[in-house]
């Protein structure tokens, strides 16, 4: 977990600052099994908008979970990426109650896991130097693929 309860602010360019939305920072979620994804989409409830679930890659999973899934060891990881993270303004970077509803998902989570057997939390593939080979490859590709459309 990273960033809990973090507020989204968005850089303004007119006003050179960086101004709060009043809305919370999108929340990017991992599971690494498709069991774990389907129990996050019926227990994850922090904002109005259903949760936005990654597969991790071979080559990338933002947060605290990717040495767990490269070691295949299933998990959950939940990763915010405000852009003031760095920031040495003051400002109200946190919601309480939002951070709590996050606590919360994750406790509801971690009661529905504990109860799980634990063969019915997924298994993780085993992460080859083939399959890291194969997505650096495929990365090229989009990014070639993508960088004809940019010029």
């Amino acid at each position: 977990m990273e960033h809990l309860g973090a507020r989204e602010y968005r850089d303004d360019p007119v006003n050179d600052a960086n101004e709060p939305t009043g809305k919370p920072e999108p929340e990017l979620l991992y599971a690494s099994t498709p069991q774990l994804a389907a129990l996050i989409e019926s227990e994850w409830r922090t904002t109005d908008e259903r949760p936005r679930v990654s597969a991790p890659n071979a080559l990338i999973q933002f947060g605290e979970g990717q040495p767990l899934y490269l070691k295949g060891i299933p998990n959950i990881a939940l990763v915010t990426i405000p852009q003031y993270l760095l920031s040495v303004e003051p400002g109200d970077y946190v919601d309480i109650a939002l951070l709590n509803r996050q606590l919360s998902s994750f406790a509801r989570l971690l009661r529905r896991i504990d109860t799980m057997p634990i063969n019915e939390n997924g298994t993780v593939k085993p992460i080859t130097s083939l399959v890291k080979a194969a997505s650096a490859l495929r990365a090229i590709a989009i990014l070639a693929h993508n960088w004809s459309h940019w010029r």
